[in-house]
């Protein structure tokens, strides 16, 4: 037994040496955590797939509670899918299910995206979500891109270019629901109608508009 507990002190430090000798993008692969990845550069397609063209500083959380600081990713919206730079500017992707990732800007606030919320329309459990509000109701964004075809008028000429789309949902108890920007519909679907109606009177609230929206939703959430 003493020489089992000996060789075990021996080998375990040589593992967590050989651990700390690993680049990031060998630590990745060696945990099965990501594999390389292969941004396809669409030179025929006008504009680009991404939420942002550059990489953005960012704090990513797996399914698995695991959290990576000082990374850096592109969050493609077009296959809803998120790379990360490595050493030597590797493209890396995740392939371990990814709960939450926060961009982080220079300046304002971190702009928060998580999944695992219940399917609905064409979006799943693995659909990234940006997070508005939090609280008893969740004001969600998705955004989403598509390549279309489009031709000038008179034109013989077809152009291939990213279209993006925008949708909001209410995330409560559980359920999703897609949201329409008509103030009777939210209303309906919160309740407490005359306090809510007292807060976009006083403070010309337009639901149309995404910020009153989250100024909205966190009043409600504050009753």
């Amino acid at each position: 037994m003493k020489k089992v507990l000996l060789v075990a002190s021996l080998i375990f430090p040589l593992f967590a040496f050989a651990q700390r000798d690993l680049t990031m993008n060998q630590m990745f692969l060696a945990r099965g955590l990501a594999v390389p990845g292969d941004i396809v550069g669409r030179t025929d397609v006008v504009g680009y797939e991404f939420l942002d063209d550059n990489w953005s500083d960012a704090i990513v959380q797996t399914q698995k509670g695991e959290i990576y600081k000082d990374i850096k990713v592109k969050y493609s919206v077009l296959e809803d899918l998120l790379y990360f730079l490595g050493e030597k500017d590797a493209v890396m992707k995740f392939i371990v299910p990814i709960k939450e990732f926060s961009l982080l800007p220079t300046t304002g606030s971190p702009k928060v995206f998580r999944s695992g919320f219940p399917k609905i329309s064409d979006y799943n459990e693995a659909s990234f979500y940006q997070v508005l509000t939090e609280g008893k109701v969740m004001l969600l964004k998705k955004t989403s891109k598509r390549i279309t075809d489009r031709r000038e008028y008179n034109s013989a000429v077809t152009t291939k270019e990213f279209i993006g789309n925008t949708k909001y949902f209410l995330y409560q108890d559980g359920k999703m629901i897609e949201l329409k920007k008509d103030k009777s519909f939210i209303l309906s679907y919160l309740g407490k109608k005359e306090e809510m109606q007292k807060f976009i009177a006083s403070n010309k609230a337009d639901v149309k508009n995404e910020v009153h929206l989250i100024a909205l939703f966190n009043f409600y959430n504050s009753l």
